[in-house]
């Protein structure tokens, strides 16, 4: 066995990098780290995602809505000018 496999065995078990120190001591500070800067976990993004969805199924649900409602108005815009032409009224003559 030469000295590169050597080398790259006893790294493989045994880490140079700064990883494992890293890991370590977030592992070790975390919960303090995450109290001092205030960050979240994924128990703090739960709801925030449910409520992103629920805004997202308004706004489709208010979407379709609105496209129904412009229907019945230029539905109703179109009967009123021909009622209109019909018993021969002018703009904004109600008589």
């Amino acid at each position: 066995m030469g000295i590169s496999n050597r080398i790259q065995a006893y790294t493989t078990m045994h880490p140079f990098s700064m990883n494992r120190k890293i890991d370590q001591y977030l592992s070790e500070h975390l919960p303090d780290l995450m109290d001092e800067y205030k960050i979240a976990d994924r128990n703090d993004v739960v709801e925030l995602d449910a409520e992103f969805d629920g805004n997202e199924r308004r706004i489709s649900d208010l979407e379709g809505w609105r496209k129904e409602f412009e229907i019945k108005v230029n539905d109703s815009s179109s009967r009123l000018e021909r009622l209109k032409m019909k018993h021969g009224l002018n703009g904004g003559d109600d008589k």
